[in-house]
């Protein structure tokens, strides 16, 4: 399969195109995770330490899920996950790449036409850390460790996929 078989705007140098492989979406993960640390997630780390009283993570994830904080943690908190979702889906709409991805040299394509933004939404709504799309975080690593084609369950909802180019 070449690039022309998949609708895409990439190099023409590389015409071969193969399924990413489990280890390198997760490397490309964790350089992504990485850059939302220092860039998104920093920036409100001390407000939110005036805001959560001194203990341990599991004291903090107890009050926010038993309703005891106050209402701008979870207004940071929500604004942080928008943050994060925005950050993957317009990287992964504009370019095809988040920074992670380009750095281990993978592309998110469509199955179907060019990439819309529709399909890189649904792709990407395993972010939120809100019911039902939380159960995502459990399902889509599954469906990429334990199915042949290393595809999240989200990545085959959206008719999308990850790819590396050989």
């Amino acid at each position: 399969m070449d690039d022309t078989d998949l609708n895409l705007n990439l190099p023409k140098q590389r015409a071969s195109v193969i399924n990413s492989e489990f280890v390198r979406r997760t490397i490309a993960f964790f350089i992504d995770l990485l850059i939302i640390q220092f860039v998104i997630i920093s920036p409100f780390r001390e407000l939110l330490r005036r805001l959560i009283p001194a203990g341990s993570f599991s004291k903090a994830y107890s009050m926010l899920s038993a309703s005891q904080s106050p209402p701008a943690v979870y207004a940071i908190s929500f604004f942080i996950a928008v943050m994060i979702f925005l950050y993957f889906t317009f990287t992964e709409y504009i370019t095809g790449q988040s920074i992670g991805k380009k750095i281990m040299g993978l592309y998110v394509v469509s199955e179907t036409e060019r990439l819309s933004l529709s399909q890189v939404i649904l792709r990407n709504l395993a972010i939120f850390p809100f019911f039902p799309f939380i159960v995502l975080w459990i399902i889509d690593p599954g469906f990429m460790m334990f199915t042949k084609t290393q595809r999240r369950l989200s990545d085959i909802i959206s008719k999308t996929k990850v790819i590396r180019l050989e």
